[in-house]
């Protein structure tokens, strides 16, 4: 998986290595629309956003997966959090506390 925060690195590497996933890296802003990122993945032709949580929600989550990209969230380290974002179907969540993200997904049944 190859991921950058450069719109152009994902582009050239979907042109040179297609059998390699690419996410761009993007911080949301609040003038940030789902619109223009859907816009920019497509455009870049790049599988998934990898992004922060400051800005996003559940209806912006859902229309990225909606749209066919994956989306994953970092860092996110708080186990309520983790839980909602479980609940909204995020495909990756990035953590500096994997011990708390693993009994989040024991309790959900999602890790043996």
């Amino acid at each position: 998986v190859i991921i950058s925060f450069k719109e152009e690195v994902i582009e050239l590497m979907k042109s040179k290595a297609p059998q390699f996933k690419a996410f761009l890296l993007k911080s949301i802003k609040k003038d940030t629309s789902l619109k223009s990122v859907l816009a920019t993945l497509e455009k870049i032709k790049a599988d998934g956003l990898s992004s922060d949580t400051k800005k996003i929600d559940e209806k912006f989550v859902k229309g990225v997966l909606a749209s066919g990209f994956q989306h994953h969230v970092w860092t996110i380290n708080d186990e309520n959090q983790m839980i909602d974002l479980i609940n909204i179907n995020v495909d990756g969540i990035m953590t500096d506390k994997p011990t708390t993200l693993k009994k989040v997904l024991q309790k959900k049944s999602l890790w043996n």
